[in-house]
């Protein structure tokens, strides 16, 4: 209990009892985040266009599109068409973010896949990043991709945290948290929330261990599916482990590519938070030509 007490003691004291808001801050609902989705931008596709490689990405929790930006371009370039989704209760004020669960985060990826589905599509590869590839994960152990996706891509999927602590959140409210701070530099400004609510972080943990469930029971593949995981053995948020635990719970077609890196999503924008080293810059442009050349088999 003690060893408990001294836990709680040491996460609250990076918790704020009041959301901090600047200038600029995706916190305050002026930086607008919306999705760029192929469903409305092609609602009425071609027979040509039915058979062209679609990627739907979803980033991290507390993130933004901006987060996929960088691997939407690179797509864009190749001749894919990208549905760059935001997750629900993302991009506007941190109090509507406080309000939502993870099962809001994940409707408009679901909304998406029905749509580009219905629409006729028939090549849909989908990638997420963090929460983003956790999300994916819950959805795939559900059955709710249906036709199967052709790939799967998840980077530095979330199913165990490297702060151990994050499982205390649940007690944080009572003790009187309101949110745990982001550090935000550069140009994480106005595209991350500067503020992660105290009950946001204790869906994050819950969505974890749903899926850690599904991991455990087995999340079977469609013999058609392939899937690409790639995570940086010095992730700073996600526990490596979490790969490994992806690894054995796909059943199918499942492969793992572990990076020698520090960064947490490696595919985002360059110099989010700090400047990147040379190495991360070309780092990050080979991953990205690696999704290209996976999804594009």
């Amino acid at each position: 209990m003690k060893r408990l007490f001294l836990s709680l003691v040491i996460v609250l004291g990076g918790c704020s009892t009041s959301y901090v808001i600047n200038a600029g801050d995706l916190d305050g609902g002026t930086a607008k985040k919306e999705s760029k989705l192929i469903s409305l931008l092609v609602p009425s596709p071609s027979d040509a266009e039915k058979t062209k490689k679609v990627a739907i990405l979803a980033h991290g929790y507390s993130a933004s599109t901006y987060e996929m930006q960088a691997l939407q371009e690179h797509l864009e370039s190749k001749g894919h068409l990208v549905s760059n989704v935001l997750l629900g209760g993302h991009g506007t004020h941190v109090d509507d973010f406080a309000g939502t669960t993870w099962k809001d985060w994940g409707s408009p990826l679901t909304k998406e896949y029905e749509a580009l589905r219905n629409l006729g599509f028939q090549n849909v590869s989908v990638i997420g990043a963090s929460t983003g590839g956790s999300l994916f994960l819950e959805l795939l152990g559900a059955q709710k991709l249906t036709p199967a996706p052709q790939r799967v891509v998840l980077v530095a999927p979330l199913v165990v945290f490297k702060e151990k602590t994050i499982a205390f959140t649940g007690m944080l409210e009572w003790l009187g948290a309101k949110s745990s701070p982001n550090d935000l530099g550069q140009q994480s400004v106005g595209n991350w929330y500067r503020n992660r609510p105290v009950e946001t972080l204790r869906s994050l943990v819950d969505l974890t261990e749903v899926v850690k469930g599904q991991l455990r029971s087995g999340i079977a593949l469609d013999p058609a599916t392939s899937a690409l995981l790639i995570q940086s053995d010095g992730d700073p948020t996600v526990d490596p482990k979490s790969a490994q635990m992806v690894l054995a719970g796909l059943k199918g077609s499942v492969s793992l590519r572990m990076i020698h890196s520090k960064q947490h999503v490696p595919i985002r924008p360059p110099h989010v938070d700090r400047d990147w080293t040379e190495t991360e810059v070309t780092q990050q442009k080979e991953l990205l030509e690696e999704i290209d050349r996976f999804i594009s088999n």
